[in-house]
């Protein structure tokens, strides 16, 4: 791990803000992240003259251009918005995926990729098709989460804000993009206290009508999804969440720290004063 204590970094900004970075860039705090990684994301983001990118166009031509690199070369083809229910399994091999909507199955030639996170990918192998792979099953996705017992601790989830809002409501002189930490000594993945806002249409007035900002804040990975849990049964029902006295007011509790980081930097921004009001919960 990239321990700071160790390297000998007394500043506790300096320590701080090394945390921060690793946490925005990865989603973990510096103790818990490889120091080759810290190293190469360090070296590149201090680099001479360099800039963070944004996908001119939005968020879905970064599904575009890797769609078109894979659909350039003969014989390859791309499928969107098609889940897929399970991998199939034959022989103790991966042979294959049946789609979630249709049931069609799709046979590999070689092997079956998975880029799903750790917990879906084993959910799509069913229970009891392959021993050694419940084996791992169990002791990787186990139920304390907790890297003590050999399993693998999940992540933080994520509160969302997407606005619309008038141009006038956005000063000038605010950046396309702007990180907050509400407090320091709590720590880097406290609930609610590292917010990052991003004003895409700064960048590329094609996101929004003109006239007009598209923004999108959200709590970056530090919203502990077992604080949900209470909610899960309104899960599949919007109009029973919309409802629910109990979730709207935790709804409106924990995005209460995005609206703060907003207006630090476009304080008219204020709930009721924007077109469009959309919060994501986990």
């Amino acid at each position: 791990p990239f321990d700071l204590d160790k390297l000998g970094l007394k500043n506790e900004f300096l320590k701080n803000y090394l945390d921060m970075l690793a946490f925005l860039l990865q989603g973990l705090p510096a103790d818990q992240t490889l120091t080759v990684v810290m190293a190469y994301m360090v070296e590149d983001f201090f680099r001479e003259n360099a800039v963070m990118d944004f996908p001119k166009g939005g968020s879905g031509e970064l599904i575009g251009a890797l769609a078109r690199g894979v659909t350039k070369r003969k014989g390859c083809d791309i499928e969107l918005s098609t889940a897929v229910e399970e991998i199939i399994v034959e022989n103790g091999r991966a042979v294959g995926v049946k789609l979630a909507k249709s049931g069609r199955k799709i046979r590999a030639k070689e092997a079956v990729i998975s880029n799903a996170d750790l917990y879906n990918t084993y959910k799509f192998v069913p229970e009891g098709i392959h021993q050694g792979f419940d084996e791992e099953r169990a002791r990787f996705v186990g139920i304390t989460a907790n890297p003590k017992d050999g399993s693998v601790p999940y992540c933080k989830s994520f509160m969302h804000l997407h606005l619309a809002v008038k141009a006038e409501l956005i000063p000038d002189d605010a950046p396309p993009q702007w990180t907050v930490v509400q407090d320091w000594s709590k720590g880097i993945d406290a609930v609610g206290n590292v917010v990052v806002v991003s004003v895409g249409s700064k960048l590329d007035s094609t996101l929004a009508p003109p006239g007009y900002h598209v923004i999108h804040a959200y709590t970056a990975g530090n919203e502990p999804y077992e604080d949900w849990e209470q909610f899960e049964h309104l899960m599949d029902d919007a109009v029973a969440r919309d409802k629910d006295e109990a979730y709207q007011a935790f709804k409106d509790e924990r995005a209460k720290p995005i609206w703060d980081a907003i207006q630090k930097r476009a304080p008219r921004v204020v709930k009721g004063a924007c077109v469009v009001e959309k919060v994501a919960t986990p």
